[in-house]
């Protein structure tokens, strides 16, 4: 049973940056930045079922240094074309040359957090300051495997961080819900999405899923605004 919620947030101008078009100008030496990744056509590598995508990110300043895990995303069973919920955040230093890489895996073995014990879906690697630069500060591009083409894209989207002291918290139940499997209840859960200024939509968090009921009661959510 899959529910959304849109659930906008007012955009706010912020004094550390400056917007020529849409593209993303620090005025500062450096700002914190929220990356939302989706893909679309993902290798299918399960036999009796699709891949389960998780995508790990990586970053560096000097190319010959060692990569350095700085997020990863949720776990979506079974899709081909996720829409992570999980953002990264990174720190971002227009003065500095940082190397970013984003690595999408079928998760088989839940047992570790290695990667290493996963299949390989493919990978992307640019920069940060070319994802931000970009129309929208959204960048779309192929993935690959040993540097060559591989099936599948991958779209990040790019955001600065403003960070607020203001939460609020929200109780989400709901009752007679529909019976979607067949040999039991449904197994629902809530997607919040926020509008970005370009006006798309992003998820930005997902509820746990409660399993076999029809009138859920969902854990308290915290919100920034």
């Amino acid at each position: 049973f899959y529910f959304l919620f849109l659930f906008p947030i007012m955009s706010r101008v912020n004094p550390s940056l400056s917007r020529a078009g849409s593209v993303l100008e620090p005025s500062e030496p450096g700002c914190k930045v929220e990356l939302s990744i989706s893909c679309l056509g993902l290798a299918d590598l399960d036999l009796f079922s699709k891949s389960d995508p998780l995508c790990a990110v990586f970053m560096r300043s000097v190319a010959s240094d060692p990569w350095i895990e700085v997020g990863r995303t949720e776990e979506i069973s079974d899709c081909l074309n996720p829409n992570f919920a999980t953002p990264i955040i990174v720190d971002y230093k227009f003065e500095e040359k940082q190397f970013i890489k984003f690595v999408l895996v079928d998760i088989d073995d839940r047992t570790t957090a290695s990667l290493k014990n996963q299949d390989f879906l493919g990978e992307y690697e640019t920069y940060l300051s070319k994802i931000l630069t970009s129309p929208s500060s959204t960048i779309t591009a192929p993935l690959t495997v040993d540097g060559r083409p591989h099936k599948g894209t991958i779209t990040i989207r790019s955001e600065e961080v403003v960070t607020n002291k203001k939460i609020l918290n929200f109780h989400f139940s709901a009752s007679g819900l529909d019976k979607k499997d067949f040999f039991g209840k449904s197994d629902p859960f809530l997607i919040f999405s926020r509008a970005r200024e370009d006006g798309t939509w992003v998820p930005v968090y997902k509820t746990e899923v409660i399993k076999k009921n029809l009138s859920p009661v969902w854990k308290v959510i915290h919100f920034q605004c």
